[in-house]
């Protein structure tokens, strides 16, 4: 792996943490890595076959009643014994511990070693012991380390180190388990023959690990894109580009001024220093993620990189190894968590470049998240590239500052770029756009929308309704449709709950009738939810919402007459319509559904900066509502029962955020230089409050002793013959056809059960239910009754 793996920036990071030379670096990883697997020396793991337990008790070997099997956690007592015993002048008393964890992890991180297993019953005889301090010998000679001193850098790691080396030895045991291809050694092969044909097998398996090389950089702009760099690229170019060391820029500006541009262009210019071992875009959820590897695909000079999030076929984990890749930023995230992947994932950021796009788009607790994660990727040697179109000073500062940045106060106005490094932060103005005004209206429940928006069209134009729950959107869908019956206005819909592969006909569509240089129809209504707020280059001439955050709205403004275009006599400026929430007793707005997407402080917060607008200035206006939002309100704003529901909502989001405890990698304060190894596993990562909880669902029916995928002619096996998991090909076509649904507690538990106990060991379909229908493509799963439309998708009642 050293030699054929790992690109040369990443070896030039262990060697630097390990504070060796390559050479010794190498032999040093190699040996610790080949202990992997020493817990499988015990009694209870070689006597689990009955032929092997005889072929053992001839030769001699004692194999006691009830010995343990649990390899792992067997491995990391003996390798904490034996690492304190073999190198005690080197080793501190939490080292061996702390490296024998990282080397003996197999499915998440082992617990401390257990008394009970230090049993002559669970660890064998002096000759299981004798034999397991031969292999320990043999391994050291083996790597040519025997007689050596270990490294100041392992013999005193830092977590960054401890990561990485638990990285690779997962990533080769990967490698190591492919057995398929190679027939199995003769019987009493000597050592000699055995080690030679055990180097050859360990080539081929390396070189079969087809991770990609680092992309040739490509300086010029245009040779990339294919068309010329705006002001605000160039100016980013220019402030960062020649920067060599590892850094962090954060590019703040208004939706649609090519900041993904910018961030891809800095990413080729830093590669041609050397430094970096590739390039990871990470985007807020697995809808925008794909339409920006589709966006990217159209790109003539950047090369193809693989999607990574949790819907894809095969190991996201695994994907992050590749050189360049785009996928959701939790695959990120769980880095810092104690993921059974953790440190295969941290293995795969190592020196790269980590575009962090939308990061306006997490809510509070996926921030401080990402503050931990910047913490790990400067520890790392990574570079980072933070996008946003509307970021709280608040939440840029504390960005900033975990990178390793100084974060100083700045005069400088939105829109901006910042670079940041350890010791040096510089501030610059970015070209702005010209202001525009957007006329707002205010529109007192949904009745009259209709008809509103028919005499609006009258003389031509495009419109988007934006709903924030999918129920809400089919809902408007419907309503439009049957008022739109018989006219010349084109109607669509989307939304998340399609099948993969409808949903991604349909965002196909979107760009084709509005995306840009797109024919657009004479006159059209698109109603979608959030999937059009970010990632897709979309124009609409008038934009119909529900009230969001203000940090969503600015993002849905961003649609709104994106680009040059004739537009139609009744819409020749921008106009967004508010579909304001019916109030209560007390005059406050009742969110209905929309409260369950986002939090209501925030939402009271941005309703009660609306109130009264009619318009606003774009950009002048965004960071001024931005800050506003999600400051605390002043005292004086406040006057009787909107103060005490702000006071509520407060303790509300409080409460809710300090509910989302995960257990991350490391104790103490968590970051890569302090604490000891956590034992604990991760739960369900959310990026959005609306992804909790979130399950992918397959939609079939039943087909002769095997399943129809719902909707299509195609049926597939759920199981192999003997009960393991379907085939490859059928795994993709399930995946394919993939439906996520979220919010539906009760959904949720009532499908978890239907889940073929084979799905839950294959990485591919651990999160995938099955969801059987009847000839009518409906289900009723306890009060809820389930229905798959051609039309509107998954619809919940």
């Amino acid at each position: 792996m050293w030699k054929h793996v790992l690109p040369p920036a990443t070896r030039d990071l262990y060697c630097s943490l390990a504070q060796a030379e390559p050479d010794a670096v190498r032999r040093w990883l190699a040996f610790l890595a080949g202990l992997h697997d020493l817990g499988k020396a015990t009694p209870g793991f070689q006597g689990q076959e009955a032929a092997q337990r005889q072929r053992l008790r001839e030769r001699g070997w004692v194999l006691p009643r009830g010995a343990a099997r649990a390899h792992d956690a067997l491995g990391l007592m003996i390798l904490h014994g034996m690492l304190r015993a073999q190198v005690p002048d080197q080793l501190e008393g939490t080292v061996a511990l702390d490296l024998a964890t990282v080397i003996a992890a197999h499915h998440g991180v082992p617990g401390p070693p257990r008394t009970a297993m230090a049993a002559e019953r669970h660890l064998g005889n002096a000759a299981w012991e004798a034999a397991r301090l031969e292999l320990f010998g043999a391994l050291l000679g083996l790597s040519g380390v025997s007689g050596q001193p270990m490294p100041d850098g392992l013999a005193h790691p830092s977590r960054a180190l401890l990561s990485l080396l638990g990285g690779l030895v997962r990533v080769a045991d990967w490698l190591a388990s492919q057995t398929s291809e190679h027939a199995p050694q003769p019987p009493r092969t000597d050592e000699t023959t055995y080690t030679e044909l055990a180097r050859q097998r360990a080539v081929e398996a390396a070189r079969s690990a087809d991770w990609g090389k680092v992309p040739p950089p490509v300086a010029d702009f245009e040779e990339l894109f294919g068309f010329p760099p705006n002001a605000l690229q160039r100016r980013v170019a220019s402030l960062a580009g020649p920067v060599k060391a590892p850094s962090l820029v954060l590019i703040e500006a208004p939706t649609g001024s090519g900041k993904t541009e910018a961030a891809l262009h800095l990413a080729h210019q830093w590669l041609r220093h050397g430094h970096q071992a590739g390039v990871y875009l990470a985007l807020p959820t697995q809808a925008t993620s794909a339409a920006m590897h589709e966006r990217l695909c159209a790109y003539p000079g950047l090369p193809d990189s693989p999607l990574c999030h949790a819907g894809t076929l095969g190991s996201p984990a695994a994907r992050l190894l590749e050189r360049t890749g785009v996928g959701t930023v939790d695959q990120a995230l769980l880095a810092v968590l104690s993921d059974q992947q953790a440190w295969v994932r941290l293995l795969g950021l190592a020196n790269k470049i980590v575009i962090l796009d939308e990061v306006h788009a997490y809510d509070a607790y996926t921030s401080g998240l990402l503050g931990r994660l910047l913490q790990w990727l400067a520890a790392l040697n990574c570079s980072v590239i933070m996008l946003s179109a509307t970021l709280p000073e608040a939440q840029r500062a504390e960005l900033l500052q975990a990178y390793g940045g100084m974060a100083a106060p700045t005069q400088i106005a939105y829109p901006r770029v910042t670079l940041a490094t350890g010791t040096y932060e510089e501030v610059a103005p970015l070209p702005s756009t010209s202001q525009r005004r957007v006329h707002l209206r205010h529109l007192a429940g949904q009745d009259n929308l209709p008809c509103e928006l028919l005499s609006q069209l009258d003389g031509g134009g495009c419109a988007a309704v934006v709903c924030n729950t999918v129920g809400g959107a089919q809902a408007m869908y419907c309503r439009l449709r049957c008022a739109m019956h018989g006219t010349d206005v084109a109607l669509s819909l989307v939304h998340g709950r399609y099948p993969q592969t409808l949903r991604e006909e349909r965002e196909r569509h979107l760009l084709r009738c509005f995306g840009k240089g797109a024919e657009r129809p004479g006159k059209a209504i698109v109603v979608a939810t959030q999937v059009v707020e970010q990632s897709l280059d979309l124009d609409f001439d008038l934009l119909v919402t529900e009230l969001a955050p203000v940090d969503a709205l600015l993002q849905r403004l961003g649609r709104l007459q994106r680009h040059e275009r004739p537009r139609p006599p009744a819409l020749q400026g921008p106009q967004a319509w508010f579909l304001a929430p019916p109030l209560d007793g007390d005059g406050l707005p009742d969110f209905g559904a929309s409260a369950a997407v986002y939090d209501e402080y925030v939402l009271l917060r941005t309703w009660q900066l609306l109130q009264g607008r009619s318009g606003l200035m774009l950009p002048a206006d965004t960071q001024p509502l931005v800050e506003a939002c999600y400051a605390p309100p002043d005292e004086a704003e406040l006057a009787g029962p909107l103060a005490a529901r702000l006071d509520a909502a407060a303790h509300r989001l409080q409460a809710r955020l300090q509910a989302q405890v995960y257990a991350s990698l490391w104790r103490a304060d968590g970051s890569p230089a302090a604490g000891g190894l956590a034992v604990g596993t991760a739960g369900a990562l959310a990026t959005r409050w609306d992804d909790l909880p979130a399950l992918q669902v397959v939609c079939l029916q039943q087909c002769d002793g095997e399943c129809r995928i719902a909707g299509t002619s195609l049926c597939v096996p759920l199981e192999g013959p003997n009960g393991e998991a379907p085939a490859e090909g059928a795994v993709a076509s399930l995946l394919r056809h993939a439906i996520t649904i979220r919010g539906h507690e009760a959904l949720h538990g009532a499908l978890l059960r239907a889940r073929p106990e084979s799905w839950r060991h294959l990485p591919a379909l651990q999160r995938l239910t099955p969801l059987l229908l009847d000839s009518d493509l409906t289900a009723r799963l306890g009060d809820m009754r389930v229905r798959l439309d051609a039309e509107l998708g998954l619809v919940t009642a």
